[in-house]
């Protein structure tokens, strides 16, 4: 068994991350999401996307689509993005896409 050491990191507003370097560079491996202004405007927020996806850190992009979240929190809004420029980015800088899908009841 091989264990990975990793984390999840914010993506800020301005398209940075949450954690130093330092620290990123040390893991195995980074999973970046956006956790906070969820209803920035779509250039906007394809510009945070597009900053966090070439960090040379990040391996994963989480739940850009949307999320459920437990209790009383309900369903997060979409993001409005330009997909197509987010994930041709992923692809160009071989980071891994997380897809959310519903549960069913």
């Amino acid at each position: 068994m091989r264990l990975l050491t990793g984390i999840e990191v914010d993506i800020l507003d301005d398209g940075s991350l949450d954690q130093e370097p330092e620290l990123l560079a040390r893991l195995d491996i980074v999973v970046a999401s956006v956790h906070s202004t969820l209803a920035m405007d779509s250039v906007a927020m394809t510009r945070r996307m597009l900053r966090a996806v070439a960090n040379e850190h990040v391996d994963v992009l989480g739940h850009c689509t949307g999320r459920l979240v437990a209790g009383n929190r309900g369903i997060r809004a979409e993001s409005s993005f330009d997909a197509e420029a987010v994930f041709t980015a992923c692809r160009e800088h071989g980071t891994a896409v997380e897809v959310n899908s519903p549960g069913t009841a």
